[in-house]
């Protein structure tokens, strides 16, 4: 589905993982942990240095749905600002190459109740 979105030429990561606060002990919630190729899922031994440091403020009792996203960038050209700017510029410097775009979206279930891992 990422790709269809993406309309990338390029392979998109997806990873999904619910992650529970009860009493300040945080862990997957229900073993729901889930990735497509190219990352593996968040195991209790990796959430705390994985994605617990970008996570909101949880209530105890609370539970979040965790998505996070990777998909590769590559300029149509290699440029810098300085090549654009200055026509005398040393064209061999790139600075403007391919990397990837990362993100990571944090919320809870609107019913309130955490979804159910298939």
């Amino acid at each position: 589905m990422q790709d269809v979105l993406t309309q990338s030429p390029h392979r998109t990561v997806l990873r999904v993982t619910q992650v529970a606060n009860f009493e300040g002990n945080y862990s997957i919630y229900n073993g729901c942990a889930l990735s497509t190729a190219g990352k593996t899922p968040i195991t209790a031994a990796t959430l705390n240095d994985s994605i617990l440091p970008y996570l909101p403020n949880m209530a105890s009792g609370d539970v979040l749905v965790v998505v996070e996203t990777w998909m590769a960038f590559v300029p149509f050209m290699n440029i810098t600002l300085e090549t654009l700017y200055n026509p005398d510029a040393n064209p061999d410097k790139v600075v403007f190459g391919p990397f990837y775009f990362e993100s990571l979206v944090a919320t809870r279930p609107r019913s309130g109740t955490p979804i159910d891992c298939v």
